[in-house]
């Protein structure tokens, strides 16, 4: 379907942008009118956000500090049979149990 009157209000179309403007300042402002318009609003955040955060790098800094903890838990049933074995972290090297 040809839609005919847009294509001549197309035609007809004259640009109008203040960036072509002949004066810098009025250029200048389009180009911060653009920035601001683009440009996410600053959320205010609160003493409990700035708390919250601080607490968090805190102790995701002091658990990296920390010796790195392997646990291993064998478990055997009644009749001296392996049930089940746990290593924590899990070790890439670890050969498989019958």
């Amino acid at each position: 379907m040809n839609s005919t009157p847009s294509l001549a209000e197309l035609a007809a179309f004259t640009g109008q942008s203040h960036l072509i403007a002949e004066s810098q300042a009025e250029r200048r402002s389009a180009v911060e009118a653009l920035f601001k318009a683009m440009t996410p609003p600053i959320k205010r955040r609160g003493i409990g956000e700035l708390l919250a955060t601080v607490l968090t790098i805190s102790s995701r800094t002091r658990r990296l500090m920390m010796p790195v903890v392997s646990v291993e838990l064998d478990v055997f049933g009644p009749r001296g049979r392996r049930a089940v074995r746990l290593i924590l972290p899990a070790q890439e090297s670890a050969p498989p149990t019958p």
